[in-house]
């Protein structure tokens, strides 16, 4: 699995915030956090295709929302359930192809 993000770029739909400008931690604003992160999901990703293992991509699918986020990368409850829904739908989708 990826690991998913609130920060980012384009704007949460329930606060309107922008996620790019969002200030991480001094120094570092969304756009840069997502950046950084994604260097170690494509990583993920690469290593997954080259060694023929799924791959289950919550930082593409999980909604930047902060309804699944209650900080940067932890889960509300509505979180951890749309996480529990995709997850759900990925493995099933593997099992019926095996």
């Amino acid at each position: 699995m990826t690991q998913p993000s609130l920060v980012g770029f384009g704007k949460d739909p329930v606060t309107g915030a922008d996620l790019a400008s969002a200030a991480v931690r001094p120094g570092v604003n969304g756009a840069m956090d997502w950046r950084v992160l994604e260097c170690y999901n494509d990583a993920a990703r690469a290593l997954c295709a080259a060694e023929n293992v799924p791959m289950i991509d919550l930082a593409k699918t999980m909604p930047k929302s902060s309804r699944y986020f209650y900080d940067e990368y932890h889960f509300t409850n509505d979180g951890s359930e749309m996480i529990a829904e995709i997850t759900a739908r990925a493995m099933l989708a593997f099992l019926e192809r095996k």
